[in-house]
């Protein structure tokens, strides 16, 4: 960058525009509470020091995410320091938050580092490609924090840099991200397709690296499969249950839903858009049209099984289309910096996410960006509201302080209130409202026999599930228990999409 023709005015004007963007980035992530998955997650991680004896506690408890994203969120809880008690749920919240980008964009320096060599060959800032992924992946912000599909961005990126590493060691040990996606959430497996197509069809002269890391992913994943059986048993059954508990099958119209929610989750993509408009271009002038055109379509195909597999449509499935992102921002280093120099670069990712972050929802045109950061101030008030109904709860009938708890509903109460929950799979709503009564007596018989013997003070019912679905729970809830008020009615208003129904026993 000594040659660089930029002026020093102009370097401090891109400075000073970096530096706001990574500020509204940053005030977003921060101000922005925890969406109901990642609160479910952590109600388990709180249930798993409950039983104590680590590791094993985190293995024993139950989550539909797979043992690794167990671990992760288990480990962010116990390093944070604290927890998310309705008075110091927001601190909780930044100091989680910190930790898990310090770590993951430390490990994206790492990562990029190791590409260093390969960039120099193509002509590619590997500090600049840093930047703008690091701006780029953090941007996405909202609703998909801590979603693993969000933590599978950085892991392909791993995969990649250690494909494409000059060190014969990363190559052999390229294979290693396989198991790490696989233990997030199982379908997570299927990113390791990016690194392969990546390898395969634009880096046809790596093919000895392209070979080691085929090798690499056959021998980690024997050694996955092998462990899984024969040590962690359980986790395969939990797996398979969590499976059978998704809902309803597939439906004719499942392309074209793929393609209208697309449209939809559009927003978290929005970052991504200079990449997206230099990698068509790229396509549309490159001599070998018809395999990039082939690459484009087995790229965006892996994202379409992804989401469709699961048999639903949320947004956050869509991050399964930023690894064929990630690598538009190699093009866009390369191809805008030769041109139109480094800071026009910078110029435009600023504005396309500076955009992205702060279009008003009050314009019509808001769905074309979305407005995560207007959608946060709002969102986070309504968890002042939820913080003081659990306040209010816990102060009235000191729920923190029972020895069990039976909680049929959602993680928000085992977000807030920490007491132990009598069954395992009671804090996770899919075990108990299932769209088949059948399966789900046959997927989890032990929590449905052992809940008509709970002898404990409380029980929790949440809004979403139909005592009557649950065989005996009436009848036991008659005679055993009266409903009591959770909370004052000033405490209540507002806060209606997640009430509960609170019992006591009769005395």
């Amino acid at each position: 960058m000594k040659n660089s023709p930029i002026n020093i005015s102009f370097k401090w004007q891109i400075a000073i525009l970096a530096c706001v963007l990574i500020a509204i980035v940053c005030t977003n992530i921060m101000m922005a509470p925890y969406g109901f998955d990642i609160m479910l997650s952590y109600g388990a991680a709180f249930q798993a020091d409950h039983l104590g004896n680590f590791p094993l506690n985190v293995y024993k408890t139950w989550n539909m995410r797979g043992i690794g994203y167990k671990y992760l969120m288990y480990g962010l809880y116990k390093l944070s320091g604290t927890s998310p008690t309705p008075d110091h749920s927001h601190e909780f919240e930044i100091i989680t938050k910190t930790i898990y980008y310090a770590l993951l964009l430390s490990m994206s320096y790492f990562f990029f580092y190791l590409l260093k060599p390969f960039l120099a060959r193509k002509n590619i800032n590997w500090k600049l490609s840093f930047f703008l992924f690091a701006i780029s992946a953090a941007s996405i912000g909202l609703g998909v924090i801590l979603q693993p599909e969000d933590i599978s961005i950085y892991l392909t990126l791993g995969m990649v840099s250690f494909a494409l590493s000059e060190k014969k060691i990363f190559n052999n040990l390229a294979g290693l991200f396989v198991p790490l996606l696989l233990c997030l959430k199982v379908v997570t497996v299927l990113y390791t397709g990016y690194a392969l197509v990546l390898l395969l069809f634009l880096y046809p002269q790596e093919q000895k690296r392209f070979w080691r890391f085929c090798i690499s992913i056959a021998v980690f994943t024997f050694i996955t499969i092998i462990f899984y059986l024969t040590v962690i048993p359980r986790e395969v059954t939990d797996t398979m249950g969590s499976v059978l508990l998704q809902s309803g099958g597939y439906s004719t119209s499942f392309a074209l839903k793929w393609i209208l929610n697309l449209i939809a989750a559009r927003g978290i993509l929005a970052c991504f858009l200079p990449g997206i408009i230099c990698f068509v271009y790229i396509i549309a002038v490159n001599r070998k049209k018809n395999i990039n055109l082939l690459l484009l379509a087995v790229l965006l195909s892996i994202s379409f099984v992804y989401v469709n597999i699961q048999k639903e449509y949320f947004a956050y499935h869509y991050l399964s289309i930023a690894p064929l992102l990630i690598g538009s921002i190699f093009i866009v280093t390369y191809y805008l910096s030769r041109k139109y120099r480094v800071a026009n670069v910078m110029m435009l990712f600023c504005c396309v996410i500076a955009l992205r972050w702060l279009f008003s929802e009050v314009i019509p045109m808001h769905d074309l960006l979305s407005s995560p950061l207007a959608s946060a101030v709002s969102y986070s008030k309504s968890h002042d509201k939820e913080r003081r109904y659990f306040k209010e709860m816990d102060a009235r009938y000191s729920l923190s302080s029972q020895k069990e708890v039976l909680t049929l509903t959602e993680g928000i109460f085992n977000y807030y209130i920490h007491s132990k929950s009598y069954l395992r799979h009671s804090f996770v709503p899919f075990a108990l409202k299932s769209r088949s009564k059948s399966l789900n007596k046959a997927v989890f018989p032990i929590m449905f026999d052992s809940m008509l013997s709970y002898k404990g003070q409380y029980i929790v019912v949440g809004k979403q599930i139909k005592t009557s679905d649950i065989p005996g729970l009436d009848q036991m809830l008659a005679k055993d228990y009266q409903m009591i008020p959770a909370a004052t009615p000033s405490e209540i208003d507002g806060t209606e999409e997640f009430l509960f129904v609170l019992y006591k026993r009769k005395s």
